[in-house]
């Protein structure tokens, strides 16, 4: 095999239902010899394993089994093995759209940018679909100064955290040490994702459906908010204070500016106290009320109007005052 110039990686964790599916968008006969698809088993429990080491009979595709040690094991594992020029991530419940695959794998052959955003359209059972609302225009980021695109990629609607829907240079990613935390945490993404925006010195984004993101699958751990997922976005927050802040003060003017997505998510938090467990209802609290601070960062018109939210109503009135004006959208 040749060196391939896009290296897939597929975390598999009891997904037999949807695997094969997922696969065949991956695998094109026409550009098979450019690819590279690599399927890490995370220690399933049903068929998926074996499902693997069949479509591992392919060309081009490898599979990897290991201990279940949750996604960003099996990301991390997946990257040790690739070989690609650029790198991307495709969950095996997910699917992507080959025709848009194969315009990457042209832009990716001229050129070494370090981070691409590509379209996310999340679909549903009944068939519709709905973009992911990341808002991603070319024109703002191709061929613009540091400082512009982080300008520019900090006040989008929305923090594009998933590592999804994106492909990194191999060589950016391996030059930065940037993997996923290894752990078992939920939105493992998102240190990986905001590592990667503050670190890449180029970016691109490639128009037309690309990855599409299955919506309320059986089983998926975004399906539900639990402790375990406050947790996963509280230690974000936390990580990103520790590592991008001295005494709560943002290292640089980019960090700063970034730093408006610890305040998205802290909205998101607020959101969630709605639904954590009563057992676990004070440490959600506590956690809220020591971290509003966040919100100071804000820089995008909803965020600021949450932060007014908060200080002039606390953190339980808001939280309550965000499930409504959720439910009444």
């Amino acid at each position: 095999m040749n060196k391939p110039l896009l290296s897939v990686i597929v975390p598999v964790y009891n997904v037999e239902k949807y695997l094969r599916e997922c696969y065949a968008s991956i695998y094109d006969e026409d550009e098979i010899e450019k690819l590279e698809i690599i399927l890490i088993d995370d220690g399933a429990t049903d068929s998926s394993g074996a499902i693997c080491d069949e479509l591992s009979k392919n060309k081009n595709t490898i599979t990897v089994h290991k201990q279940n040690g949750g996604l960003a094991t099996a990301r991390n594992e997946g990257l040790k093995h690739a070989k690609g020029k650029y790198v991307t991530f495709i969950d095996p419940d997910d699917k992507i759209n080959p025709k848009t695959c194969k315009v990457l794998l042209n832009y990716i052959a001229k050129n070494d940018t370090d981070l691409i955003y590509l379209n996310i359209t999340k679909f549903y059972k009944d068939g519709t679909t709905e973009d992911i609302g990341d808002n991603i225009d070319n024109n703002m980021i191709a061929g613009r100064s540091k400082n512009e695109c982080i300008e520019y990629l900090s006040c989008r609607p929305k923090f594009p955290a998933s590592a999804c829907g994106k492909a990194y240079l191999r060589k950016f990613l391996t030059d930065y040490k940037i993997s996923f935390p290894n752990d078992d945490r939920i939105s493992e993404d998102m240190d990986f994702s905001f590592k990667c925006i503050l670190e890449a010195k180029t970016f691109y984004k490639i128009d037309g459906p690309f990855y599409y993101y299955r919506q309320n699958r059986d089983g998926s751990i975004t399906n539900k908010t639990t402790i375990k997922s406050f947790d996963g976005l509280s230690q974000f927050i936390v990580d990103s204070i520790n590592l991008y802040a001295a005494n709560d003060t943002p290292k640089d003017d980019n960090i700063k500016k970034m730093f408006n997505y610890l305040a998205y998510e802290y909205t998101i938090l607020l959101w969630q106290y709605n639904f954590i467990a009563k057992s676990h209802k004070k440490r959600a609290f506590s956690f809220l009320k020591k971290y509003r601070y966040v919100m100071k960062w804000s820089s995008t018109r909803n965020n600021k109007i949450i932060k007014i939210l908060v200080a002039l109503l606390g953190v339980k009135a808001t939280s309550k005052a965000l499930l409504i004006a959720k439910r009444n959208k």
